[in-house]
């Protein structure tokens, strides 16, 4: 059987001014793997209504496996309000109590993952309500030998220290953004002086492999546990929205760990994702992927 990454978490609509697109960070991001030619399994939750048919029409359009996509009978579809300013950042608005906050465990999925499955993706918002933290939890447990990949991806009153803590304890790479470095240093209590002092501290802290700071159209920054250093500079483009650059980072550079690349390959390899997807419309867009970007399975 070949191997396969298992993304866990949400799934929705963002809604921008312009209309709505397909997105969620853990979306975004198994999307992304998957057009760099991942065989990829996304566990996520939509409600039986419209959005939620949507949603599913659209996955199935772009040839995407909905197998694992369940389909809530109570809970609408996540749906996110967002504003963008001038530089295209987005202000979301996150509504609760939504069909990915009761996303169950994937026993179809994880009946035939064994050891095939060498990557699991998740984030934090999908730890908000207890029913999907504990099944995300129950995922990572039943998998011990795969990597572990989490983006910190903090969103206005939908993380706590505990979620944050737990999602450091069970990873072994972690992603956050430069902002998110000063808010989980001072939630911590770490007091650390700078990214590098940051990502070695929680490196050592909770047993890490690596830690990655995205730096926006300054690049990123890559610690790992054996003390290398990597700095790698951003690339310059018209950037059309922020919407799922960050995610995009994280799948290119998972995509390529998985696959035994160097550290300093996968940062240049999100870097590049990140900055296509920039250029465009919402997490999902289509963009033309360079050939050096594709992983060999």
């Amino acid at each position: 059987m070949n191997t396969f990454a298992l993304v866990f978490g949400e799934i929705l609509w963002d809604l921008l001014p312009d209309g709505k697109v397909l997105g969620g960070a853990p979306a975004n991001c198994a999307y992304r793997m998957l057009s760099l030619g991942l065989d990829v399994r996304l566990v996520s939750r939509v409600g039986d209504d419209d959005l939620g048919k949507e949603v599913l029409a659209l996955l199935k359009d772009q040839n995407i496996d909905t197998s694992y996509i369940q389909i809530d009978p109570t809970h609408p579809t996540g749906t996110v309000p967002v504003e963008l300013d001038e530089g295209g950042h987005p202000t979301f608005d996150i509504i609760k109590n939504v069909a990915y906050d009761y996303t169950e465990y994937p026993e179809a999925a994880m009946e035939s993952a064994g050891s095939s499955c060498k990557l699991i993706c998740f984030g934090t918002l999908i730890q908000r309500h207890t029913v999907a933290r504990e099944n995300l939890y129950r995922v990572v447990d039943a998998l011990p030998e795969a990597t572990k990949v989490v983006d910190i991806n903090l969103r206005k009153d939908c993380y706590t220290r505990e979620t944050v803590e737990k999602s450091l304890m069970i990873s072994d790479i972690v992603k956050l953004n430069d902002d998110e470095v000063k808010t989980v240093d001072e939630m911590l209590s770490l007091n650390t002086k700078d990214e590098v002092q940051f990502a070695r501290k929680i490196i050592d802290t909770y047993n890490l492999r690596a830690v990655i700071v995205t730096r926006g159209d300054k690049g990123c920054l890559c610690v790992s546990n054996d003390g290398e250093v990597i700095t790698v500079d951003g690339l310059k483009v018209t950037v059309k929205d922020t919407i799922g650059a960050g995610d995009a980072f994280t799948a290119g550079f998972a995509a390529h760990y998985v696959q035994g690349k160097s550290l300093k390959e996968c940062c240049i390899a999100g870097n590049q994702l990140g900055a296509l997807v920039a250029q465009s419309t919402g997490g999902m867009s289509s963009v033309a992927l360079d050939q050096s970007l594709a992983v060999n399975q």
